[in-house]
């Protein structure tokens, strides 16, 4: 049988990895018809199966071997079974050897696979070859195996383990439960609204301590478990007021953040982070959590990682504007292809402040081969009255667009006055 056979394609010289069923012609991997892959046949190497057989038969004698010295009972059935399963497809490789068929050596290998998949799952096979392994490394580490042999002959109940396993880590879900359940009646019969009472009830869902003041940043972040427990458990208890509340990635716990917000939100709150380090999200799931805490939030609102329409634009703003005097959207994508109407939701806008750094590169809102994307967005923000008597400064880090284009855009729409507090392309 020809060993290496080549493709067939003219001015090919690559070896030939199948062979078509009707015109027999052989084929390399690069001119392979994976479309009418059921007209094809996998050239399967005749010394493949042949070294597969090889070791496979000599794991078999072994095997055999080893539990005939062992149970002095003679061979059980599965290792006869097994043994004559081997037997017959080593006369049937034999006869093939004279041939040159692809298609029943390709057959023979899956069945080769079968057996050795079905020897696997044997557990007289599994013990084996712990015990043989297990020899092997005592021999190499010299160590006596007499020493080790008690574990060795222990036979592994692996269902009985699994079993074992979930009941374990069902009790623990349980106690977790339980755990939350006390923590939470704790926190409602001490309460948050005081400093001291909320770092108390902080340390003990934790396991760390908080030093809160007013000028303190709280920093809750829904990839830590720790935290994740801590908003589980404070249910309807309002945290006290500070400088910043910080809610990170949030996108695999939307309605976690939202419950908490929506119930333990303080009252005051100097500055405002969502999402913060997350995933790119929609912002629809937490529009209401942000109309909420708007205001609550005394300075400055950040929103982190949204995909913003027009629409959530334009209640953004509307929501934001008469509290907060700065207002930060950083590497958000923001829908901008056209010029948003927002004259009417900028009305009483005491917003001094806009941020949008790292919006400019591809896959936020792409300013760097979309300029006239900014030119929209300054074109509707110059609409309001309101918003031009306080708008005064703009951050534009990793912007995309070179600083003179951003202030001609500035200056075509009567923002001249506004300073450009940080650029970079």
């Amino acid at each position: 049988m020809e060993q290496t056979p080549k493709c067939n394609v003219d001015g090919c010289n690559l070896t030939a990895k199948y062979l078509h069923n009707l015109m027999r012609i052989r084929v390399c991997q690069e001119h392979y018809q994976p479309d009418h892959k059921e007209s094809w046949t996998r050239i399967v190497p005749c010394k493949e199966v042949e070294q597969a057989l090889g070791l496979f038969t000599t794991c078999m004698k072994n095997f055999t071997i080893a539990n005939d010295s062992n149970e002095g009972e003679g061979l059980n059935e599965d290792i006869q079974s097994f043994n004559a399963k081997v037997a017959r497809t080593t006369d049937e490789f034999t006869k093939l050897e004279q041939e040159e068929d692809p298609k029943k050596l390709e057959e023979m290998e899956q069945e080769l696979i079968n057996l050795i998949t079905e020897l696997r799952k044997n557990e007289s096979f599994k013990q084996f070859c712990v015990k043989h392994y297990m020899h092997l490394i005592c021999e190499y580490l010299n160590i006596q195996i007499d020493e080790i042999e008690r574990f060795i002959d222990t036979k592994i109940d692996t269902i009985s383990l699994e079993q074992k396993l979930k009941q374990s880590e069902d009790g623990l879900k349980n106690l977790n439960k339980e755990l939350n359940e006390c923590r939470k009646k704790f926190v409602n019969t001490v309460g948050t609204t005081t400093i001291p009472d909320f770092e108390l009830c902080y340390e003990l869902i934790t396991s760390s301590k908080a030093t809160i003041s007013p000028a303190s940043k709280l920093i809750l972040d829904c990839y830590k478990p720790q935290d994740i427990n801590f908003m589980q458990c404070m249910g309807d208890n309002i945290l006290p007021n500070f400088n910043h509340l910080s809610i990170r990635r949030i996108d695999e716990n939307l309605n976690l953040v939202n419950n908490f917000v929506l119930s333990s939100f303080p009252q005051n709150v100097k500055g405002f982070s969502l999402n913060t380090n997350g995933k790119l999200i929609d912002c629809e799931p937490v529009m209401n959590l942000i109309i909420h805490t708007s205001s609550s939030v005394l300075q400055s609102m950040y929103l982190s990682n949204f995909i913003i329409s027009q629409s959530q634009l334009k209640t953004l703003l509307q929501t934001t504007c008469k509290n907060q005097s700065e207002l930060h959207f950083l590497h958000c994508q923001m829908m901008l292809d056209s010029v948003p109407n927002l004259n009417y939701c900028l009305r009483g806008s005491k917003i001094k402040a806009l941020n949008f750094s790292n919006c400019g590169p591809s896959g936020y809102c792409d300013f760097e081969n979309h300029p006239e994307r900014f030119e929209n967005l300054i074109n509707a923000l110059s609409q309001s009255s309101d918003f031009k008597k306080n708008f005064s400064a703009i951050c534009l880090s990793r912007c995309g667009m070179a600083k003179l284009y951003v202030e001609d855009t500035l200056k075509k729409f009567e923002f001249q006055e506004v300073t450009i507090e940080k650029h970079s392309v």
